[in-house]
């Protein structure tokens, strides 16, 4: 793995996941390290994962209470937004 990695995608997430992990079983970093980077993995992944799956599940909220939202007051969700 690169020192430059991205982690903007969920496959990305599995990758650094499995690297970690990989990397820790080897003992090639500590649990000191291993934790501060997982720190960083759980983040990432509330933002790709939890993060918008709130986000639809409020818009779907919204529909069921015949709540009306303003355009323009939420970003509008696409399918693309959840890969």
């Amino acid at each position: 793995m690169s020192s430059a990695l991205q982690l903007r995608n969920l496959d990305d997430l599995v990758g650094a996941h499995e690297w970690l992990f990989n990397q820790q079983r080897e003992n090639k970093i500590d649990a000191k390290t291993a934790d501060a980077l997982n720190t960083t993995l759980k983040g990432q992944t509330y933002i790709l994962g939890k993060l918008r799956l709130d986000y639809a599940k409020l818009l779907v909220q919204a529909q069921v209470k015949k709540i009306s939202i303003p355009k323009g007051i939420l970003p509008p969700i696409t399918a693309g937004d959840m890969k």
